[in-house]
């Protein structure tokens, strides 16, 4: 109101008190708190005048820097729309603002301060305003300053730092702005945890959420395996459907023998096929470093065949890429009665996946109930107590992850194994447990799935919790891992 009284001689004839009453009684967009004094009802056509204002000064990097440094909250949107506003001048101008914001890379620092990993998503955020990365083709400063952004997103995302939600919010803009992480978006670079042979106590004891159907047993796996160390993301996935996956029928003898596939019956189901489930940040339904949703235990099946054939000459004669049983997939989330020191992570690309002697301890918690220990905890997985309310890209949880490096086996995404449900305690070896993992099982029948999944409670994501559906289902949270193990374990 001071304002335009002030511009009165200017304004000539104009009734300023007229001019504020239009705003204040029929737009509703001041509200007078005190003669002379008014405010913004809305906060965003607040924030719009301010990065208006801001941008036009002459010191305006230096001013948004200090001030989303003292306050990432209340001026992040100011210091999004301020970038914007610069580019009027440049695209230059607008990136200089951002790289002000992340001057330099993140440091492998564990006290980095909560502002900072906040400052990073602002400047994430503003980047994709800026439509980055297809401004940053060709033009070496601009793909220095998103390479920045995307290692601050990553490092943030990877630090286990602020709640889950905020972690999450990070990994859809690393989606978006491009995920370097070769080893979640390419099939063929995917990494794998090694879990050495020997025995482990499968099931729970004394245990007040343990159901009638996990009773505990030691069970001995006497060969070593990989397992992935993230669930199969939607950009994997994407690379088998794109390679043909759904129209190559040796992929799909189980599923067409039970009469669900054909060349252009079941491509067309693929139409309809994995896809997210709308993420609240308002995302596109299909985020490349997110878990692939929607899958059933048939595409589950056929993408495994296809990633054998695809990693031919990267893993040892006589081993397979399949789905895990439960054993396997058990043993990588509560560990074996003896462990190694350290996780052992390696990726297929560089043909290193191969049977391994780590050497090994006694496990103090051979029969935990979450893979990090015994207590539950909503900043190690994604459940319901966690608050993202739907899936998150693959790496959000690495304070869950267990002894032998695998992440993210409890929350997220349900997984499924290859497993017929049974009842426990599972077989230890011969006809038994053929019968137990035999893939031409009729279609009534269920297979195991486990882990857990984004929405369920801490019961449900236990090491021990099992759950069961036809194979033919497809839900919005069922997804997969795969296993590299000597062929000789498969049926």
């Amino acid at each position: 109101g001071e304002v335009l009284v002030a511009f009165k001689p200017l304004l000539g004839k104009v009734d300023t008190e007229a001019l504020l009453r239009y705003p204040r009684e029929r737009a509703g967009l001041l509200l007078a708190r005190r003669p002379g004094v008014y405010a913004f009802p809305h906060r965003s056509f607040q924030e719009f005048l301010a990065a208006c204002y801001l941008a036009d000064q002459p010191d305006a990097t230096e001013t948004l820097v200090r001030l989303v440094n003292d306050d990432p909250a209340w001026w992040r949107e100011v210091a999004i729309l301020a970038a914007g506003k610069k580019k009027r001048g440049g695209l230059g101008g607008a990136v200089a603002v951002v790289s002000a914001l992340i001057p330099d890379l993140p440091a492998d620092d564990p006290k980095i301060a909560a502002t900072r990993w906040r400052v990073a998503v602002i400047a994430g955020q503003a980047l994709l305003e800026l439509h980055f990365p297809a401004q940053a083709l060709g033009q070496r400063h601009y793909q220095a300053v998103l390479r920045r952004g995307q290692q601050w997103l990553l490092a943030f995302m990877r630090s286990g730092a602020l709640t889950p939600r905020e972690r999450a919010e990070a990994g859809v803009l690393l989606a978006r702005l491009g995920d370097p992480r070769d080893e979640v978006l390419s099939s063929a670079a995917m990494e794998f945890c090694y879990i050495p042979a020997g025995s482990f106590w499968m099931g729970s004891q004394d245990d007040p959420d343990a159901g009638k159907d996990e009773s505990p047993k030691g069970i001995d796996l006497s060969y070593g395996y990989w397992i992935g160390r993230y669930p199969v993301t939607n950009a994997q996935f994407e690379e088998f459907v794109t390679a043909g996956g759904y129209r190559e029928p040796r992929y799909w003898r189980e599923a067409e023998a039970a009469g669900l596939w054909s060349v252009a019956g079941f491509a067309g189901w693929r139409d309809k096929g994995p896809r997210q489930k709308p993420y609240d940040f308002g995302e596109p339904h299909h985020v490349a470093n997110y878990p692939v949703v929607g899958t059933s235990w048939y595409e589950a099946l056929a993408y495994t065949r296809w990633l054998n054939e695809r990693l031919a000459g990267q893993i040892p004669a006589g081993w397979a890429v399949q789905l895990p049983n439960e054993p396997e997939w058990e043993k990588a989330a509560r560990g074996g009665v003896e462990i190694p020191a350290q996780p052992l992570i390696r990726s297929a690309a560089k043909g290193s996946i191969g049977k391994e002697t780590p050497p090994l301890h006694l496990n103090p918690q051979e029969r935990q109930r979450y893979p990090w220990g015994n207590d539950p905890d909503a900043n190690r997985a994604n459940y319901d107590e966690s608050g993202i309310g739907t899936t998150s890209a693959v790496g959000c949880f690495p304070g869950g992850a267990s002894v032998y490096g695998v992440e993210e086996l409890s929350g997220n995404v349900w997984e499924w194994a290859r497993s017929l449900y049974g009842k426990y305690p599972y077989p230890a070896s011969g006809a038994k447990r053929e019968e137990r993992e035999n893939l031409t099982a009729a279609a009534s029948e269920s297979r195991v799935l486990r882990g857990g999944s984004y929405f369920v409670s801490r019961a449900r994501v236990r090491c021990a919790l099992r759950h069961g559906n036809p194979p033919n289902f497809g839900l919005e949270d069922y997804g997969l891992r795969v296993v590299v193990a000597p062929s000789a374990s498969a049926v």
